[in-house]
C-alpha cells in the first residue's frame, strides 16, 4: 500500500484561531484545529460515545468534546485524564493559503 498524499482540507481563512472545522477525507471524519495559528488534525470522533469533536472547543492545547468535556491533546491525541485512550492524529501542512491534511485510511488490519 502506498503512502497517501496531502489533500486539500480548507483555506487558512476558513479556520480562525481558536476554532475547529470538521470534514470528511475519503470517508474518514477529520477535524482541523487552529490553535493560535498552528493547524493540527485528528479523527473527528470522540472515542467515548462517538460525538464529533468539531462540535467542541479548544482549551489549553486540547480539543474538548462538547458532550462530556473529555479533553484530547491536539498534538498527541491522548485523552488528558487517561493517556492510553487516544484519538488518531494526522499530519497537516499549510501550502500558501491552503490547509492540507494527510490521512491514512483505517483498515481492519491497521
Amino acid at each position: 500500500m502506498s503512502e497517501p498524499d496531502f489533500v486539500f482540507f480548507a483555506k487558512v481563512a476558513d479556520i480562525a484561531p481558536g476554532k475547529l472545522l470538521g470534514r470528511e477525507i475519503d470517508g474518514v471524519p477529520v477535524v482541523v484545529a487552529n490553535d493560535g495559528g498552528v493547524f493540527l488534525a485528528m479523527k473527528d470522533v470522540c472515542p467515548h460515545q462517538g460525538t464529533p469533536l468539531h462540535d467542541g472547543s479548544i482549551h489549553n492545547g486540547a480539543v474538548v468534546c462538547r458532550k462530556h468535556a473529555w479533553p484530547f491533546d491536539l498534538r498527541t491525541g491522548c485523552y488528558l485524564r487517561i493517556p492510553q485512550i487516544k484519538v488518531k492524529c494526522y499530519e497537516v501542512k499549510v501550502a500558501g493559503d491552503d490547509v492540507m491534511v494527510k490521512v491514512f485510511k483505517e483498515t481492519m488490519f491497521a
